[in-house]
């Protein structure tokens, strides 16, 4: 069966299945989901644990003696297995589809990953929990989706907030899923039972936003010009390298123009980003785009130290001409 993340606790408060895979980007939705399910098996007698990491190695006989080794005194048993951006070989597959499809009694199989792909979900060792256990893909909370993730956030936690107070708290934790729920648990501890305002957040929250140079891209893709730069500003305030930055952006701008030359999408994209690609070129116009990757070299010999001034300026200017703001005047600070 699956499961959405909202289903979960009533879930548990009813059943408690052989086995589950919990996946997303995420990390702390998935975290928190796999912690439902492990306090859980916990209540219900499965106290001892076995956690198995796929960065350090799964031993996967070792996983499968396990299901294979209870006896007439032996403990309830809750066996974790934490696969991150891998995914269980041949052997490992077979093993996993072989306990999800003869289940132990006294024996609860927890797995967690990042997203699954189409690919991992035909796997058969997928398709044995699907019948005999529940997957739960945890949601990638987009930045126009975090400030109701964050009211709803705050409503656990006996809190209101005014529409201008989750803008606040919003921008200032984007792309920090975990920093806005710890900043949540900080407003609750500060203020309890009250209406947060724009003047709490300054008061008890810090910025903590998280980028890297393909945030700049999505945001680019979205056209969305007041958060590329702030992801942009963010960057160099986290000291991050210029010249990486660069290389994200002229790799947009070679796509993005060939595309407008009429080059097919999926010659250069993931398809799931193939339509986004494509209606940002005819937005932009292969001369404008022509012209932003002039600008690139503009920029390179800037970080060459060719130009006067740091990168970060021209940098600023190529991000705006890719998100389609004019550049007829010295732009301002958003």
């Amino acid at each position: 069966m699956n499961l959405k993340l909202e289903q979960l606790s009533a879930h548990l408060s009813r059943h408690l299945l052989p086995a589950y895979w919990v996946s997303g980007d995420e990390h702390l939705l998935v975290q928190e989901a796999t912690d439902q399910i492990r306090a859980t098996a916990l209540q219900r007698g499965h106290n001892e644990r076995h956690s198995f990491h796929a960065d350090t190695g799964i031993n996967w006989a070792e996983v499968y003696n396990l299901t294979q080794s209870l006896g007439l005194f032996s403990q309830q048993q809750l066996i974790e297995v934490h696969l991150g951006t891998r995914r269980p070989d041949r052997q490992g597959n077979d093993i996993l589809e072989g306990i999800i499809s003869n289940a132990a009694p006294d024996t609860v199989l927890l797995i967690s990953s990042t997203q699954l792909k189409a690919g991992d979900k035909k796997k058969s060792a997928y398709q044995a929990l699907q019948q005999n256990g529940a997957t739960l893909e945890t949601p990638t909370i987009s930045s126009t989706q975090l400030p109701q993730w964050l009211e709803q956030r705050l409503r656990q936690h006996q809190l209101t907030a005014s529409q201008d107070a989750l803008a606040l708290l919003a921008e200032r934790n984007e792309g920090n899923l975990l920093a806005a729920a710890q900043e949540v648990e900080k407003l609750a501890l500060l203020f309890p039972q009250q209406e947060i305002t724009p003047t709490h957040i300054q008061t008890a929250v810090g910025t903590s936003s998280r980028y890297d140079s393909f945030d700049i891209s999505d945001a680019i893709l979205a056209q969305d010009a007041p958060r590329a730069l702030r992801i942009l500003r963010g960057l160099e305030e986290e000291g991050e390298a210029p010249p990486l930055v660069l290389w994200a952006l002229r790799r947009d701008c070679r796509v993005l123009l060939a595309l407008a030359s009429g080059t097919k999408a999926s010659d250069y994209v993931h398809f799931s980003k193939q339509n986004k690609y494509q209606q940002v070129a005819q937005r932009l116009g292969a001369r404008t785009l022509m012209e932003a990757m002039a600008q690139t070299a503009l920029v390179d010999q800037a970080l060459k130290g060719l130009l006067p001034g740091d990168a970060w300026q021209p940098l600023e200017s190529l991000v705006l001409r890719l998100c389609g703001r004019p550049l007829s005047r010295q732009h301002e600070r958003i």
